[in-house]
């Protein structure tokens, strides 16, 4: 019997000490799930669409704008390591900094 790595990380996820907080009204379960599915989106090659879900996390809690990091990281690897994949290293930084920024954003508006 041999698991997946991603399949034992989300079975410690939920059976984790910090499960108290999904099973109660608090905003831990709606910003796990934001962020589960922004990774999700990002791993299948749908940007924009995990740029969406990492917002609506940051709506949820302060922390969500630590998601911006992976869209961030993922613009400096297709500029600097994979720059064929990308055709323009300042348009694909750009357009990570954008997608920082609405990230973001509502931690900003909520301020």
């Amino acid at each position: 019997f041999e698991m997946s790595f991603a399949h034992l990380a989300a079975i410690l996820y939920c059976a984790g000490p910090a499960t108290l907080f999904h099973s109660s009204v608090y905003s831990e379960s709606p910003f796990a799930l934001c962020t589960i599915a922004g990774c999700i989106f990002l791993g299948r090659g749908m940007p924009w669409k995990s740029v969406v879900a990492f917002a609506l996390g940051s709506c949820f809690r302060a922390n969500g704008i630590v998601n911006s990091g992976f869209l961030l990281f993922e613009a400096l690897t297709q500029s600097l390591i994979y720059p064929q994949k990308c055709g323009n290293t300042l348009r694909c930084l750009s357009v990570g900094i954008v997608q920082t920024l609405i990230i973001c954003a509502p931690f900003f508006i909520f301020q």
